[in-house]
């Protein structure tokens, strides 16, 4: 199918405003997490990524709509029924991205289960318990994205501010997903716009193979009175 140039120009501007507009509606919430405690700040972040999971597992279901059921299952499971293993079957995010979720649910399933946490809980010191082999982990976990930009961040961050290293996975996290779901809301747009192209052009050429016809009849006839 053929596609106009001013309406892929159109789509192609509609895009990029789109994804902007979904990634910059979580700046509130970003710059909120900073001033949370470490406890709060681990337990909102998991449930954001939570929600974010249901709305890009809806978005790519294609013509089987899931409805609630997305909403339901849980993030991880070791029965594999889980929105992770949607994720993971369907490719809509990295193996890198996969594995810093998974941290991030072991760090609220812990948090979770003991109380005595809500005001004790510190990243840092929860980091510092892990051993060379468990730091070597935690920093490709939680600085995954500096494989793309080397220059902003060191690996060190995961270590010495581990909340500005977790907000920047989360942050393209974010961006991964909404880019996703604004592209299957533009790609089906753009299918249609080609399906009208094509029709049009179509159209067109028909009806000037239709002029050439009565062209050519018109022709036929003229030459055969003269």
């Amino acid at each position: 199918m053929d596609i106009r140039l001013e309406n892929a120009e159109l789509l192609t501007r509609r895009t990029f405003q789109e994804v902007q507009h979904a990634i910059l509606q979580h700046n509130d919430f970003l710059d909120a997490l900073q001033e949370d405690s470490d406890w709060a700040f681990v337990i909102k972040i998991h449930a954001f990524l939570e929600a974010l999971l249901t709305s890009l597992i809806r978005s790519h279901s294609g013509g089987f709509r899931l409805g609630d059921i997305a909403s339901r299952l849980p993030m991880n499971s070791s029965d594999g029924i889980s929105k992770l293993e949607l994720v993971k079957a369907n490719q809509l995010l990295s193996p890198e991205q996969m594995r810093f979720i998974r941290r991030i649910g072991e760090i609220r399933n812990r948090l979770a289960h003991e109380v005595g946490m809500v005001d004790a809980f510190s990243i840092v010191d929860y980091v510092s318990e892990f051993d060379g082999n468990q730091i070597k982990n935690w920093r490709r976990d939680m600085t995954y994205f500096l494989l793309e930009d080397e220059n902003r961040f060191s690996s060190d961050i995961a270590v010495n501010d581990p909340k500005s290293a977790i907000t920047e996975a989360l942050l393209d996290i974010i961006c991964q997903i909404e880019g996703s779901r604004v592209l299957v809301d533009i790609n089906s747009d753009m299918q249609d716009v080609a399906k009208e192209d094509t029709k049009q052009l179509l159209d067109s050429l028909v009806e000037q193979q239709v002029i050439k016809v009565v062209e050519s009849a018109h022709t036929f006839e003229l030459g055969g009175y003269s």
